[in-house]
């Protein structure tokens, strides 16, 4: 997480010398983090917008990007840009992004996503106390990472192909969790997730982590 004042200051730096601010909302666009646009929550409007995945949430492959007036000005007339997509403007992928858009909306999953990530992250950063190994609780929205560390103090890694990593991820999966889990387990659910399935994510990480730590010695 970007620490207080972080993008409203690159904001105005970007002004002062003349530099597009690019947000790149491919992995936070579209409800991820509990607002439409991460950069909502900074309050922040960048000069480009890059967007893809939630869009037609993945069942069609689609991206664009937004531009503020003054990007889209500088190629207009003789300065059209000449390029090429063979795929561009696909009336399926159109047609995909617009009812998944429409979904998100009326099934109100934004909101989902703010109320359930807000209990997520309660649930992970209990799990500090509990267990030595957890360095770090982040996140915002349905979008959270645990890192794991040897020493708290020292913010020491494990080795990532070493056997407690290696064990930590194999009881994430056997336990019935599907994510990314290294010195950082990476979670982001599905944003029509409810109280019930974040709390049994939050049982998975906190039993696998206690199994990593039995089995080499680290509780």
């Amino acid at each position: 997480m970007p620490p207080e004042g972080y993008w409203k200051r690159l904001r105005e730096i970007c002004d002062e010398h003349g530099v597009l601010l690019i947000t790149d909302e491919v992995i936070n666009g579209f409800g991820r983090t509990g607002k439409m646009f991460a950069s909502e929550h900074f309050g922040v409007v960048g000069d480009m917008l890059t967007m893809a995945k939630g869009l037609t949430s993945g069942y069609v492959p689609m991206g664009g990007v937004m531009c503020r007036p003054h990007v889209v000005e500088a190629f207009e007339d003789k300065n059209t840009l000449s390029h090429l997509i063979t795929y561009g403007g696909h009336p399926v992928a159109a047609a995909a992004a617009l009812a998944n858009l429409d979904i998100i909306e009326r099934e109100g999953l934004v909101e989902n996503a703010a109320k359930m990530g807000a209990l997520l992250k309660q649930g992970l950063e209990g799990l500090r106390d509990k267990h030595a190994v957890i360095g770090d609780v982040r996140g915002l929205g349905l979008i959270a990472g645990v890192e794991i560390v040897r020493d708290r103090e020292t913010k020491a890694k494990f080795a990532e192909d070493g056997p407690e990593l290696k064990t930590l991820a194999t009881r994430i999966r056997e336990r019935g969790l599907l994510t990314r889990a290294g010195t950082v387990i990476n979670l982001c659910p599905p944003l029509c997730i409810d109280a019930d399935e974040v709390a049994q994510i939050v049982d998975i990480v906190d039993k696998a982590v206690g199994d990593m730590e039995a089995a080499h010695g680290l509780a």
